[in-house]
């Protein structure tokens, strides 16, 4: 079903044209996902992994995208919000089932998403370094935590940078190292499983 999902026809060429750098299949695989899961992903952007999760989480299972505020504060924020459910009203037959609600940030924590029981996995695809600048990775590590049921998988994809790059080079480049990502979502009360 997920490679099924992964090349189907909704999915622009161009989209499918990153699949050779992302490797969603193989990503999706690794992080354990199944069909049945209630699944969070946060800060989904334009949707390029929620064009995936959604048609294939949609018969049994259940897909949250955690988003910006439609009142947002800066406005390519509320744009990508605008865009993104644009996205989603586009396609009803994909897309109808996708809970859409805020991700956490400075001050809160995730609203409009409450998985029944806990989320299965919580999803976050090249954005840890966005939150360190923005002053909140710790405090959405630990909304990610207590979204999650007992046992429930935090999946989180980031462009790696060498041991030892300062936090300073982190924030800009988008590089962030795997210990500094180790250590933070311990912090947070993860234990890690794989990497």
């Amino acid at each position: 079903l997920l490679a099924r999902v992964i090349g189907g026809a909704h999915r622009a060429p161009e989209a499918r044209a990153r699949d050779a750098a992302r490797h969603p299949f193989e990503t999706l695989r690794f992080f354990g996902i199944r069909p049945d899961m209630l699944v969070v992903e946060v800060a989904p952007g334009a949707g390029w992994y929620t064009e995936i999760l959604a048609p294939y989480l949609r018969e049994r299972g259940r897909l949250y995208a955690a988003h910006y505020a439609r009142t947002d504060g800066i406005a390519y924020r509320r744009r990508s919000r605008e865009r993104f459910d644009a996205r989603l009203a586009s396609d009803p037959a994909l897309f109808d089932r996708v809970v859409v609600g805020e991700q956490p940030g400075a001050g809160h924590g995730f609203h409009g998403i409450a998985p029944p029981g806990g989320a299965d996995m919580v999803l976050t695809f090249r954005n840890l370094h966005n939150w360190m600048k923005a002053g909140h990775l710790d405090e959405s590590l630990r909304a990610f935590h207590a979204v999650l049921r007992r046992g429930g998988v935090l999946g989180i994809t980031e462009h790696r940078a060498a041991p030892g790059t300062s936090m300073g080079v982190m924030i800009e480049s988008g590089y962030v190292t795997e210990a500094f990502v180790i250590e933070r979502t311990r912090a947070a009360g993860f234990v890690l499983e794989a990497r």
